[in-house]
């Protein structure tokens, strides 16, 4: 998941319309998996956590 992560901060730097992280208004991109059992949401939290990691926030 931490690569997903990175290249939509990534994706972000480079586009604007990419709506990347805004951690002082706790706003985070959506992040979904696909498994055998369908779609599954990334916990908000989760996907937090792995921009902080990344970018240091």
């Amino acid at each position: 998941m931490a690569v997903a992560v990175e290249a939509l901060y990534d994706a972000s730097q480079e586009d604007v319309a990419t709506g990347g992280p805004i951690p002082s208004r706790n706003i985070y991109p959506s992040v979904k998996t696909i498994t055998e059992a369908g779609v599954v949401a990334v916990p908000e939290e989760t996907v937090r956590a792995a921009f902080e990691r990344i970018v240091g926030a």
